[in-house]
């Protein structure tokens, strides 16, 4: 905190024409027979539904596991599970593995400890299944782009958790590929690699090649550059104030002293919804305009203010003033994590508003009032002229005496 020193003489957004029903009847039939069919070829025989987003109330769950996704490339395949979690109210909630050493038994998984890890949570926030730009698929839009962002998001998942902590099992992606052959061992090294190279990801949905969901390499499209950001992540979302304690003046026919501009920047700055500023008893925010803000509840990112202090509140002793900003954002991510008896972890993401705040104090010290105004120099100057003028005249009035 800075101390300021303060001196009074400081400056300062419908056909007409039917035909028979027995012939519409047979026209409707074949164009929802065509229309199934087309839905088949098209979005497969096992569609995914879930909801998004919102706060899961059971604190225990099974996991539906619907078909995975087939990663190929040169050197192999390797399959992207698609975990479900079924709650209570029956509804399906999308769950990410966040321990690819630990395949899952079918176990209940039971609710833990929130996730602190804010680079994995900067991976979840990036995908479109939670309201971020998208990882692959920056909408979802179809069974295609559902999964296409599912297998990313999942594979951005493994491969960050496989980097940071390379020598912990839960993380490496070693596979048994035949359950009664102990030696089909392939290892994490391998497997990383196939997800790294693999330009072709299919899900098994019923029909004779699977439904290709996409066909180019999706590390280097999208995944890679997450997971890079994740590394170097520091926080997902902050609000800082922007102010210059040392800038404090008079403002000019007033009872008041005023700070410099105060702002605000969010990070990132298109999630802030509103802001509201809390100062402590007698101060005021004032706009741009020097028009007082009566409503501090809900100011925009953009929205700029001066804090006024009363000048009685400026004595020669030390006074220590607080500002406070309150921000709320959307589509802040929390993660919260289930394990199994098993000992495999899934995450939970939900998405919810949040507030995050920053404050600064600042000292001011009132000192004596040694100076002048200007009034009180202009009154000071006249009243020498005129005691001059009065000695003038009285010199001139004088009888000068005879010698």
């Amino acid at each position: 905190m800075e101390k300021i020193y303060i001196e009074d003489n400081n400056s300062s957004k419908h056909d007409k024409n039917y035909r028979s029903t027995y012939r519409i009847s047979i026209v409707l039939s074949f164009v929802v027979a065509a229309f199934a069919l087309v839905s088949i070829v098209a979005f497969g025989f096992n569609q995914v539904s879930f909801a998004a987003g919102g706060v899961i109330s059971d604190d225990k769950f099974n996991l539906k596991l619907y078909n995975p996704v087939i990663a190929s490339s040169e050197s192999g395949n390797f399959n992207i599970p698609v975990y479900f979690a079924k709650l209570s109210n029956g509804e399906e909630r999308l769950v990410f593995c966040v321990q690819g050493g630990i395949e899952e038994t079918g176990d209940e998984y039971t609710k833990g400890n929130e996730m602190n890890d804010v680079g994995l949570m900067y991976i979840l926030s990036q995908s479109s299944l939670h309201g971020g730009p998208g990882i692959i698929s920056s909408s979802i839009t179809d069974e295609k782009t559902k999964y296409t962002e599912i297998a990313a998001t999942q594979m951005a998942v493994w491969i960050y958790l496989n980097e940071k902590y390379p020598q912990a099992a839960e993380h490496a992606l070693t596979r048994q590929t035949r359950a009664d052959d102990p030696e089909s061992i392939v290892s994490s090294e391998v497997n990383v690699n196939i997800l790294k190279t693999a330009n072709s990801f299919t899900v098994n949905d019923g029909s004779s090649d699977g439904l290709t969901v996409y066909s180019e390499n999706m590390y280097q499209n999208g995944v890679k550059n997450v997971v890079a950001k994740a590394h170097t992540h520091v926080n997902q979302k902050y609000l800082k104030i922007n102010f210059d304690p040392n800038n404090i003046s008079e403002v000019e026919g007033s009872n008041y002293y005023q700070t410099s501009v105060v702002s605000v920047t969010p990070t990132p700055s298109d999630d802030l919804e509103s802001y509201e500023v809390k100062l402590d008893d007698g101060l005021i925010a004032v706009d741009e305009k020097g028009e007082q803000i009566k409503n501090l509840s809900s100011l925009s990112a953009s929205d700029k203010f001066f804090v006024r202090i009363p000048k009685d509140k400026i004595t020669e002793e030390t006074h220590t003033f607080s500002i406070t900003v309150n921000g709320t954002f959307k589509n802040f991510l929390t993660g919260t994590e289930y394990l199994s008896s098993g000992k495999q972890t899934v995450i939970a993401v939900t998405s919810e508003k949040h507030v995050f705040s920053d404050g600064v104090q600042f000292d001011v010290v009132g000192s004596p009032d040694t100076g002048m105004s200007t009034s009180q120099t202009i009154y000071f100057i006249g009243l020498i002229v005129l005691l001059c003028g009065v000695g003038i005249i009285y010199a001139n009035a004088k009888p000068i005496k005879n010698l």
